[in-house]
C-alpha cells in the first residue's frame, strides 16, 4: 500500500490530495513524516479569512490553531528527523528544501544528481531542480527518468564542451515531464533551442541570454508564461507571437518601438492577465500599448525615462489601465 500510495503522490506532484492520504497512513503507523506533510501542505495553502483559523484538522478536530504554532512544530520535526528523510537524496544535492513533506526545490551537480536518480527515483517525489556544470555529464545520463520533475533550471556556460551536451541533451527523457523551463544561457547555440521547441509540453518558458527564434515560440503553443530577456531575443521574433494564444503571463527584456510593439500585440493574447516589460519603451511604443485589445489585462508594468512621466504616452496609458498600471 505505501508504495502505491507513494506512485500516486509521483504521478501528480503538485496536487495535495495524494500526500494527505500518504500522510494519514503514514500517521496511523505513527509515523512523524505524517505530521510533516500535513503540516507543510497546510502551510503552503492560500489562506483565507482570519490568520486564526485552525489550520490543521485530523478527524475533524484541530490540532494547532495558528500559522505560528505550525512552524514552531514544522522547525521541531525537521531538527529531529529531517537526517533520516534527507538520506535517499543528500548525497547528489547541493542544496534542497523540504516542501509539503519531501526534499524539493533541489540544486545540484547534474553529472552527480542525474548519476542518483536511479537510487531515489522511486522514493522522494522532487518536482523542482536546478543544474549547473551540465558539461560534466553526458548527453546519455539525461536518459535518467524523473517522473515527478515539472520545473527545471539550467545554467549552460561558454565553453564548447557545455553547449555540446546541453544541446544533445535536450531532447532526452530527463525532460520529457517538465512544464516549466528556465535557461540561463551564456553560451547558448540554435542546438539546444531548436531542442527547446521540441518541448512541446511546456506551460512556462524563462530564457535568459540565450537567442529565442519567432519559430521556436511559434511551435511553443502551450505556453501560459514566457519571461524573455533582451538578449534572449532575435528580430523574428514579434511575429510569431500571436500564436501563443493562451499565453497568460509575458514578461520582455527588448526595447520596442512601436511598430515592434503593434506586431507583438496585434492579435492573438486575449487571454493575457499580466504584461511587463522590463526596457525602456519609446513613446510610441506606449502609445501602441495603450491601443492594444488585452481583454483579461489584469496587470501592465512599464519602464520609462524620467522625462516620459507628463508626456503623451504615458497619460494615455493611465487613462487606459487605471489602477493596473505601474510605471517604473
Amino acid at each position: 500500500m505505501t508504495a502505491e500510495l507513494l506512485q500516486q503522490i509521483f504521478d501528480a506532484p503538485e496536487d495535495d490530495t495524494p500526500r494527505l492520504i500518504y500522510a494519514d497512513h503514514l500517521l496511523d503507523r505513527g509515523d512523524p513524516l505524517g505530521e510533516l506533510i500535513h503540516m507543510q501542505c497546510a502551510l503552503a495553502r492560500p489562506r483565507h479569512g482570519s490568520p486564526m483559523a485552525p489550520a490543521l484538522w485530523r478527524d475533524g478536530k484541530p490540532l494547532l490553531d495558528t500559522d505560528v504554532e505550525l512552524e514552531h512544530r514544522e522547525r521541531a520535526l525537521l531538527q529531529q528527523h529531517a537526517d533520516v528523510w534527507l538520506a535517499p537524496v543528500r548525497p547528489y544535492l547541493r542544496s534542497w528544501a523540504f516542501v509539503r513533506g519531501f526534499p524539493d526545490h533541489v540544486t545540484a551537480d547534474a553529472a552527480t544528481f542525474l548519476a542518483g536518480v536511479p537510487s531515489f527515483r522511486g522514493r522522494v517525489p522532487i518536482s523542482r531542480v536546478g543544474l549547473s556544470s551540465i558539461g560534466n555529464a553526458t548527453p546519455a545520463a539525461f536518459d535518467a527518468e524523473l517522473p515527478s520533475l515539472r520545473e527545471l533550471e539550467i545554467s549552460v556556460s561558454t565553453s564548447a564542451d557545455e553547449r555540446s551536451v546541453a544541446g544533445q541533451a535536450i531532447g532526452r527523457a530527463f525532460f520529457a515531464p517538465v512544464r516549466a523551463l528556465t535557461v540561463w544561457g551564456h553560451g547558448v547555440d540554435d542546438q539546444l533551442v531548436r531542442g527547446i521547441a521540441e518541448l512541446d509540453q511546456l506551460t512556462s518558458l524563462v530564457a535568459h541570454s540565450c537567442k529565442i527564434t519567432g519559430r521556436t515560440l511559434g511551435r511553443l503553443t502551450g505556453l501560459e508564461s514566457l519571461t524573455l530577456d533582451s538578449d534572449a531575443l532575435r528580430r523574428d521574433w514579434p511575429g510569431q507571437l500571436p500564436k501563443l494564444t493562451r499565453l497568460r503571463s509575458l514578461a520582455l527584456g527588448a526595447n520596442l518601438d512601436g511598430d515592434r510593439m503593434t506586431a507583438l500585440l496585434a492579435s492573438g493574447l486575449a487571454r493575457l492577465e499580466h504584461l511587463r516589460f522590463d526596457a525602456l519603451l519609446a513613446d510610441d511604443a506606449l502609445l501602441a500599448l495603450a491601443a492594444a485589445e488585452l481583454p483579461a489585462l489584469r496587470s501592465l508594468a512599464v519602464r520609462v525615462h524620467g522625462y516620459q512621466l507628463d508626456r503623451e504616452g504615458v497619460r494615455v496609458l493611465r487613462e487606459r489601465f487605471g489602477e493596473r498600471l505601474e510605471v517604473a
